[in-house]
């Protein structure tokens, strides 16, 4: 995929990786009929008020932790809903955030628990993170509302086996320390607390 043509104006990779993913996705919809590229900035969004304001981003030079895990966040469906390729993501935004993208992307044929485990076998912080930020706005009951009751059922239920699967994986590979593990902690709930809702409503 050709790059945004801001790509040397100066912008932070942050800035850079919303407008690529915002040109990758343009045209594709939602389930419910909404322009896509909504969820992954609303995970994205979601993700920056989850992590404190002073270390979000270290500005030009090497890429910061926390940039690995936003940009991985806006750009976690390109390579496996676009035409975007692994090696499109290595090129504009580095080998870290390839990894990361690379761990997100489920690959047509390959059963969901393999896809799963291999995030969280890995230990990659961005893709653990980002992956558990993608089940809680695919799990909001905002997004399901508009579906049909045998959708939301379907959903509702891959997304509790989902939830399930990673605690048991955590259980058995362990739980991010440090920076993020409260974090990591809170998104479970939070995916709990919003599976709950949906559930209460089919």
């Amino acid at each position: 995929m050709k790059s945004p043509s801001i790509h040397e104006a100066g912008c932070s990779i942050l800035e850079r990786a919303i407008l690529y993913a915002t040109e990758a996705h343009a045209g594709q919809v939602d389930q419910g009929k909404q322009p896509y590229i909504l969820h992954p900035l609303r995970v994205l969004e979601r993700l920056c008020r989850d992590i404190s304001l002073p270390h979000r981003v270290q500005g030009r030079g090497s890429v910061s932790p926390v940039e690995v895990v936003l940009c991985s966040a806006v750009l976690h469906d390109t390579v496996e809903d676009t035409e975007v390729t692994s090696g499109d993501i290595a090129k504009n935004f580095g080998i870290k955030i390839e990894t990361s993208v690379r761990f997100l992307t489920h690959v047509k044929g390959r059963a969901r628990e393999e896809y799963i485990l291999s995030i969280f076998r890995s230990r990659n912080e961005a893709a653990r993170l980002v992956k558990l930020a993608d089940l809680r706005d695919n799990a909001s009951p905002e997004r399901m509302r508009p579906l049909k009751k045998e959708r939301k059922e379907w959903f509702v239920k891959k997304y509790s086996g989902d939830l399930k699967f990673i605690k048991r994986l955590r259980r058995q590979h362990g739980v991010l320390k440090g920076r993020y593990g409260f974090l990591e902690q809170k998104l479970l709930r939070e995916v709990q607390q919003r599976l709950d809702v949906c559930a209460k409503q089919l």
